[in-house]
């Protein structure tokens, strides 16, 4: 009577290589959600400074007149002074309002994005007002910036 050979130990080997593809497989799911928690971030601060850049852009439309003349004019570089003119009762000149909205725009865009800063400036006839948020980059070493150009 002949006996058959059993192989033994391959069923353990299958179950390891089951193990060795499932770790690999869930491994590459954490790196996909880490790159998609970093892509929805970079997103979010781009959108951020894109509102911020239209906020400005709004807020001299409703100043024209001294928004014309460069009161909100204001360079990458350039911190503004503190200026608090709201509230109730308080009596401020349109240069008052022109300067606090200058400054609460910039450390909105200084407190929000990493780095952040921003500049305006206005060109042409019609005016065409170029305003510039830029902020560090999370994803690399330069930084990143949104630009919008809009008419007075």
């Amino acid at each position: 009577m002949k006996t058959k050979k059993h192989s033994k130990g391959f069923t353990l080997l299958e179950v390891m290589l089951a193990l060795v593809i499932s770790a690999v497989s869930l491994l590459g799911l954490a790196s996909l959600q880490a790159q998609s928690l970093t892509f929805n971030q970079t997103a979010y601060i781009r959108s951020q400074a894109t509102y911020f850049a239209y906020d400005m852009l709004e807020k001299m439309r409703m100043n024209k007149t001294l928004a014309n003349t460069g009161s909100y004019d204001l360079a990458l570089t350039d911190v503004p002074n503190s200026a608090t003119c709201y509230g109730t009762g308080s009596t401020c000149s349109q240069s008052d309002f022109a300067a606090a909205d200058k400054y609460e725009w910039y450390d909105n865009i200084s407190t929000a994005l990493p780095g952040g800063a921003g500049s305006v400036s206005r060109s042409g006839t019609p005016t065409i007002v170029t305003i510039i948020v830029q902020w560090d980059n999370l994803n690399a070493a330069n930084k990143s910036s949104v630009q919008v150009k809009g008419e007075l």
